[in-house]
């Protein structure tokens, strides 16, 4: 309705500012100069052309022949994005309106293109005029990067593909665009109708921080003095002998920096922003510890799957879920699966059961027998049934093949009853090995909110964010001794940070959301975890002072942080035997706990192949292995 509504008043000023009442020359205040008003009247009056005019085609094709000869239909299709099926299906299918055959309609849609950069074109001129500061300040690209680039949509990927999609020739006709963009969204009349606005002030901002650098702009493009600009870049992007004005996103890409723009004319601010990003992703090194943790944790378990001799590893997990009742007494409800698994050679064989018919208690009498009919069974046969679900998965890590067979499904779809091979399955190699490094995407955060937040907010809400990482996650939290690592948090740490984050950000004396952050893991020198515990609630009393709103609060409770969930964790292990609990205790509603006992020893025999089970026919509901497009998919991936 918003988007119908928007249309509706954009056709309305669109009439009535074509109307001959409305054509007069009016004149405003602008930086102290009485300057024309735009008089989109005689603008719009003057323009022939209009979506789907034939007659435009016929004249722009008669005024530019040797453009419209040299076309180049496939290049035009790709620029556009039309890949799907073939380029010429896809267009024919959206623009079939354009002409009566897909040559006819590929050159109708781009003369559109470039008749509209036409109109942008005169459109820029006169928005020139009007607002000359704006334009001497203006910077095409940065406006680009903050304001229209949109990494979802391929066509707006960047400058280039920008210019492809709608068939801009030139630099300048994309400086044009892009200052009628910028007008139309910051400059054009106030929500009152009270007239121009005066353009916001161009101000450097070098990582969040104002500089005293002047910087001017013309074209769209900004610059700096060679002197200043070689104080903040190096000698390396402006050498020693350059003088006068030095354009500054080529600079600073040159240098490896990032260049972003804000403008807010409200406050009437407007900046070019410099972000060294060789500075920002060293503060990766502030958690190389964790991510030497979680490393060395990983490792282990790839040698285990790597290893020259057959591995053989049992794990039982018991999941209960209770319910507290005051009146009837509490009920549990266990679940419990085992898994036995050979590994050698990046080959694995997993056998899993699976007894989940405690979940039946769940439902009522009718939907048990309900249940139960559609698959031709009795209450008490389908009870017997989930109590010994079985399945097996054959992976190979170094080929990317991988089988499975669950036969419980042949329950609904006899095809599944067999083995089945997805495509692709899962793959492992050490450049894989995703490194716990938080900084990249808080930087690259940090550059998406600083394009409407501006620099110097984006730059504390980096701060802010990394410190708490750092808080968590940090080189502190780690101690080694003896070749093993320990990790600790304590209440008394947590809540000292938050108490003087807050001081900080003037909410002296807010106290912390945790009444118990309890954390420490230690890692023993074969990459075993030798010990884990962990206790964790948030304060109720101080959790609700922090004013979180409802949305803030759902997040929280869907990451389990909540004022009445209560979270503990035990383990301990080594090399041929691990075991733990996790527990989530919720207040006055019930408790979930998953138990784990792991043992590992050499196997008896190698793992099956997956070639080798593949051409195995018993079991399966029609003979064979399925190849379906698989919704089961993603067990390949465990």
């Amino acid at each position: 309705m918003k988007k119908w509504l928007t249309w509706l008043l954009t056709l309305a000023l669109a009439v009535a500012l074509t109307s001959p009442a409305l054509a007069a020359e009016e004149t405003v205040v602008v930086d102290g100069h009485s300057v024309p008003t735009l008089d989109l009247s005689e603008l719009l009056d003057g323009d022939a052309w209009a979506w789907g005019d034939r007659a435009s085609y016929a004249e722009y094709e008669a005024a530019h022949p040797e453009e419209i000869a040299a076309l180049d239909q496939d290049a035009l299709l790709a620029g556009w994005g039309f890949r799907d099926r073939t380029a010429e299906e896809q267009f024919w299918a959206e623009f079939s309106a354009y002409g009566d055959t897909v040559e006819e309609a590929v050159k109708n849609n781009y003369i559109d293109n470039r008749l509209l950069a036409e109109r942008n074109c005169r459109e820029a001129e006169a928005y020139r005029a009007q607002y000359p500061q704006a334009w001497e300040s203006f910077d095409a690209d940065a406006f680009f990067q903050a304001d229209v680039r949109d990494d979802r949509d391929e066509t707006y990927r960047d400058a280039a593909a920008y210019m492809n999609y709608w068939n801009l020739l030139t630099r300048e006709e994309f400086a044009d665009d892009m200052f009628v963009w910028y007008v139309d969204r910051y400059l054009d009349e106030d929500e009152d109708g009270g007239g121009s606005r005066t353009a916001p002030a161009l101000t450097l901002m070098v990582n969040g921080a104002a500089s005293e650098a002047a910087i001017t702009a013309a074209d769209g493009v900004s610059y700096v003095d060679a002197a200043d600009l070689r104080a903040i870049l190096g000698e390396a992007a402006v050498a020693a002998d350059v003088t006068g004005p030095v354009a500054v996103r080529a600079a600073a890409e040159a240098a490896g920096w990032d260049v972003g723009w804000y403008s807010d004319d409200w406050e009437e601010r407007q900046e070019v922003q410099l972000w060294d990003r060789a500075a920002y992703l060293a503060r990766s090194e502030d958690f190389r510890a964790m991510d030497d943790f979680l490393a060395r944790l990983a490792e282990r378990s790839w040698a285990k799957v790597f290893s020259e001799e057959p591995i053989a590893q049992r794990v039982d997990l018991d999941v209960t879920l209770t319910r507290f009742s005051t009146l009837d007494g509490d009920k549990a409800y266990p679940l419990s699966l085992t898994a036995d698994c050979i590994a050698q050679k990046g080959l694995v064989d997993m056998t899993m059961t699976f007894d989940v018919a405690q979940l039946l208690q769940l439902l009522d009498d009718q939907t048990l027998a309900e249940a139960a009919d559609q698959l031709g069974l009795t209450a008490d046969a389908l009870t017997q049934l989930l109590r010994e679900v079985e399945a097996e998965m054959v992976l190979d890590y170094g080929q990317g093949t991988a089988v499975y067979r669950i036969p419980l499904l042949a329950r609904f779809d006899e095809e599944m009853g067999g083995w089945t091979q997805p495509d692709a399955g899962p793959t492992h190699s050490e450049d894989d090995e995703a490194a716990f490094d938080p900084v990249p995407s808080c930087y690259d955060k940090m550059l998406r909110s600083a394009g409407w937040m501006g620099a110097e907010d984006a730059a504390e809400e980096f701060e802010a964010e990394i410190g708490a990482l750092g808080l968590f996650f940090g080189n502190d939290r780690f101690t080694t001794r003896n070749g093993a690592t320990t990790y600790s948090l304590t209440t008394q740490t947590v809540n000292e940070y938050l108490r003087a984050r807050a001081e900080r950000e003037g909410a002296a004396g807010r106290s912390s959301p945790f009444q118990t952050f309890e954390a420490a893991a230690t890692l023993d020198g074969q990459g075993v975890l030798s010990s884990l515990e962990l206790h964790a609630r948030l304060d109720p009393a101080s959790f609700c002072d922090l004013g979180l709103d409802n949305s803030d609060l759902a997040i929280l409770q869907m990451l389990g942080l909540s004022p009445d969930v209560d979270v503990t964790a035990h383990a301990e292990g080594d090399q041929s035997r691990s075991s733990g609990q996790l527990e989530l205790h919720v207040e006055n509603w019930g408790k979930l706990t998953l138990a784990w006992d792991e043992t590992t020893t050499q196997a008896g025999r190698s793992p099956r192949q997956v070639d080798e089970v593949a051409t195995q026919t018993q079991g399966a509901g029609r003979g064979g292995i399925n190849t379906p497009d698989d919704p089961l998919a993603i067990l390949s991936a465990q």
